[in-house]
């Protein structure tokens, strides 16, 4: 829960920030804070940068998370696609997933 000081604090510094977007990082990490939690208050101050909105922004938006956790299934199907010869862009779009998660995990699983 943060303080209506702490509030006027937090709104105070990111109005004087050069660099917006890295101010709020550094906000989280002053106040002990999550950036969604940075970006409400930011909001309910009446900014409307987007950066704060795409923050507050519901988790299902449409797009792929980037967290979603791998299943077996799709980890035998990387390893299947991989043994075939697919580099790992075709894999992400069979796997809807980022070429850089997928090079990631097929690097763990070693195939």
């Amino acid at each position: 829960m943060v303080s209506e000081k702490d509030k006027a604090q937090i709104t105070m510094m990111y109005r004087q920030a050069a660099d917006k977007r890295s101010q709020i990082k550094i906000l989280s990490e002053l106040y002990l804070i999550s950036r969604a939690e940075v970006c409400k208050v930011l909001f309910d101050a009446g900014y409307t940068d987007k950066h704060i909105k795409r923050m507050l922004e519901p988790a299902d938006t449409g797009k792929e998370s980037r967290c979603r956790p791998w299943t077996a299934e799709e980890e035998d199907r990387l390893c299947a696609l991989r043994a075939r010869g697919r580099s790992y862009g075709e894999c992400a779009v069979a796997l809807k997933r980022s070429a850089n998660s997928v090079a990631s995990k097929a690097y763990q699983l070693g195939c």
